[in-house]
């Protein structure tokens, strides 16, 4: 059996992640553990808006007993980026510590989670400052981390889910 690397391990575990929460907004499925979303405090024309959660405990199906909780987190956003343009932690490889394309923006979300950034057209990954680094556990299949689009006139949504301490 070929031995893995730290560097493997880390973007089968980015991969592992990505894959559990590739659902676009409208594929996530709805659970009386999640809060509602923020739409309402949308005040921007175009760019981001999101809401921010942070997912704690069991969620395996059947009797899940875990916590889905709005939390107050730096946002950070990124042109772009692929899984080759990051760098993750070697001490945690839940975490990146490096992000290799330039920083567009950033906000913070409130104590409700929600958050929002004017932006021009284009495309963006969207990262969570956790853990000393950056979180993002999203993929749209193509190996672009937790991508969000922005069309001109339009204010795109995005769920930016903090899931490490989940068991699903």
């Amino acid at each position: 059996m070929p031995t893995k690397t730290p560097k493997t391990i880390a973007m089968l575990a980015v991969l592992a992640l990505a894959a559990v929460t590739a659902c676009s907004e409208a594929d996530t499925p709805a659970s009386p553990l999640q809060p509602e979303r923020n739409a309402d405090q949308v005040s921007i024309d175009q760019g981001v808006w999101g809401d921010v959660w942070f997912w704690q405990g069991d969620f395996m199906p059947g009797t899940p007993t875990g916590t889905v909780t709005p939390v107050a987190r730096e946002i950070v956003i990124h042109e772009l980026t692929a899984q080759a343009d990051v760098t993750m932690d070697r001490d945690d490889p839940r975490f990146i510590a490096e992000i290799g394309t330039p920083e567009v923006a950033r906000a913070t979300s409130g104590a409700d989670g929600f958050f929002q950034v004017a932006l021009p057209p284009g495309r963006y990954s969207v990262f969570a400052v956790e853990g000393g680094g950056f979180y993002a556990n999203g993929s749209d299949g193509a190996g672009n981390i937790q991508p969000v689009t922005v069309v001109s006139g339009e204010v795109a949504g995005v769920l930016v889910n903090i899931d490490y301490l989940s068991t699903w």
